[in-house]
């Protein structure tokens, strides 16, 4: 799946297998750790995910900041 938004509270991610809404489930974002939770709506390709407990921001400004360092493949 791809990310295509990120906030304290959630993620929402694009892709071709992704659970069904009401689904529990763990993400795995390569340099960013994420916390449970759960699939809250399906539309599609699209899905929103709830994080359980909230990312703190400075994590998440930190990882931005290094994949925006990163050079594009």
């Amino acid at each position: 799946a791809s990310l295509r938004n990120i906030s304290s509270k959630g993620i929402q991610v694009e892709g071709d297998r992704l659970p069904p809404a009401d689904t529990m489930a763990s993400l795995f974002v390569d340099g960013l750790r994420l916390p449970a939770g759960e699939v809250v709506w399906r539309e599609g390709r699209l899905a929103g995910f709830e994080f359980f407990d909230e990312v703190n921001w400075s994590s998440i400004i930190a990882w931005v900041r290094e994949v925006g360092r990163r050079p594009v493949q």
